[in-house]
């Protein structure tokens, strides 16, 4: 492929590398705005910059509480038998 296509991706492309159906992929178009490139009535390519920048601004951050990290923390499997934490205790060190 040549230079000036680099990071451009086909709709086919887009929809292996994201394992989407088309009626997903047409969703995200239609509904969520996801940016592309008509380049005939039934052609779309999409630029990765302008995905990556769609995806940031789609983006969400979980709304944690410092109890509830605690809680997720202190769970059995994240931590060696025997030990817990407490908010504000760092990690034990695993050699």
């Amino acid at each position: 492929m040549g230079e000036i296509l680099k990071g451009m991706l086909t709709e086919g492309d887009l929809l292996q590398v994201m394992g989407l159906k088309p009626s997903e992929l047409a969703y995200l178009r239609r509904e969520k705005g996801m940016p592309y490139v008509k380049l005939s009535i039934k052609k779309r390519v999409y630029l990765e910059d302008d995905l990556m920048e769609w995806f940031k601004g789609k983006r969400t951050k979980a709304d944690v509480t410092q109890k509830e990290m605690t809680q997720k923390v202190d769970h059995p499997s994240l931590l060696p038998k025997g030990e817990k934490l407490t908010a504000g205790e760092d990690f034990p060190d695993r050699d």
